[in-house]
């Protein structure tokens, strides 16, 4: 275990110091529905916690909708052929359950195992498109996702 204090100083060390444990942490929080009818959907927040210099800061808070997590899967698969990228929960097909509580839990907890395996995947986290995905205000992020590369 590494140790956050300085020997005799006693001040902490920051976040991004270099002798500090890299890290990468993520939590997909507080599902909301939004829209009516048919064009309903669930958001959620997506919480990331880092010390890596390629990522913009100590913690970033987005919103990010399954179609966003869709996309993401779909650019790592397109991109890592030779890495097991870990599926999704499966979209539910049946509307009555769609936005059943039971429903959205039990996918809220899928999305956040699927990131977080993602996450702590060394080669993955350093992929651009994660970094969009986690860091990306909504309408950049809408934008990334048009853009075929």
């Amino acid at each position: 275990m590494i140790s956050t204090q300085r020997s005799g100083s006693g001040s902490s060390q920051s976040p991004r110091s270099p002798s500090a444990q890299p890290f990468l942490s993520v939590s997909v929080t507080d599902p909301v529905k939004l829209g009516n009818g048919v064009q309903s959907y669930i958001s959620y927040r997506v919480i990331t916690k880092t010390n890596l210099p390629e990522y913009q800061g100590p913690e970033k808070i987005v919103i990010r909708r399954y179609n966003d997590f869709v996309w993401l899967r779909d650019r790592l698969f397109e991109k890592y052929k030779g890495i097991f990228i870990p599926p999704l929960p499966e979209k539910s097909a049946v509307e009555k359950f769609r936005f059943s509580a039971e429903f959205i839990e039990m996918r809220r907890r899928a999305l956040d195992i699927f990131i977080n395996r993602i996450a702590s995947h060394y080669e993955l986290q350093q992929s651009e498109d994660l970094k969009t995905f986690l860091q990306a205000d909504e309408e950049v992020h809408e934008c990334a996702r048009t853009i075929r590369h």
